[in-house]
């Protein structure tokens, strides 16, 4: 998306030291407007627009979960943070805080964890898509080696052309967190796994549920990881340390 934007129009990236600068209750957008703004973005789809404080300039919340700001009459796309001067607090920021917490939700919602496998037995709990030939997901997995007691994730697999027999292969087995675990592991990079008929079909139920959620939500990449109230797209390992801090804490209370 931001290599789109770039393509399109020179990208401004601005502080504005404004207060109020977003509207305090979301106006109705007329429908030209919203096409109008889509056009210029060339998105086909974006979550919400609303209008700011500065005349003709709206506020816009693309799938990725990004907040950019545009003026169509202009035809300018705005991309920065833009921060309340009384407060000091980022107004971009929050929003996009904001509709993280709402999609994550909603996420949480249509997914049943009960047809998940689970990695680890700790307290905080993640809904984690990922792909077992994903070199991203293999870095993520490095990081969590060690802390099953920390994190309870539930993994829920995408699978390519390249990834699908291994993916069969962890769903199918009898422990799928232990075939995962040697998977991302590499155990299998130079030979394939044996499945048999009835890991297959095992696996196969498994894959239609995933197929089902992904209908549901839109997941932009791997890893993602969804928590109640937030969710991120690739491994923030000082994010992650810090919840793991904040739980620590919470627990000595």
């Amino acid at each position: 998306m931001k290599k789109q934007i770039a393509s399109l129009i020179a990208v401004y990236a601005i502080i504005i030291l404004l207060t109020g600068v977003a509207a305090a209750e979301p106006a109705a957008i007329a429908q030209d407007t919203r096409a109008a703004i889509m056009k210029i973005l060339h998105v086909e789809k974006v979550l919400d627009v609303r209008t700011t404080a500065i005349e003709g300039m709206y506020e816009v919340a693309l799938p990725n979960r990004q907040v950019v700001y545009v003026h169509p009459d202009k035809k300018l796309i705005f991309s920065g943070q833009i921060f309340d001067a009384a407060t000091g607090k980022s107004l971009t920021a929050e929003r996009a805080s904001e509709i993280s917490s709402n999609i994550a939700n909603e996420v949480l919602s249509k997914v049943d964890k009960k047809k998940l496998f689970k990695i680890g037995t700790g307290p905080i709990e993640l809904v984690e898509f990922t792909d077992v030939d994903c070199s991203h997901c293999r870095q993520s997995e490095q990081y969590f080696k060690g802390k099953e007691k920390i994190f309870s994730r539930y993994i829920i697999l995408l699978a390519g052309e390249k990834s699908l027999k291994k993916t069969k292969a962890i769903l199918g087995a009898a422990r799928p967190g232990d075939e995962f675990i040697k998977t991302m592991a590499g155990d299998y990079d130079a030979k394939e796994p044996v499945i048999s008929a009835a890991a297959e079909e095992k696996a196969l139920q498994s894959l239609i549920y995933f197929k089902q959620v992904l209908e549901k939500v839109e997941i932009a990449g791997t890893p993602t990881f969804v928590w109640l109230g937030g969710m991120m797209q690739g491994l923030d390992t000082k994010f992650f340390d810090s919840l793991i801090e904040v739980n620590r804490l919470g627990d000595k209370k």
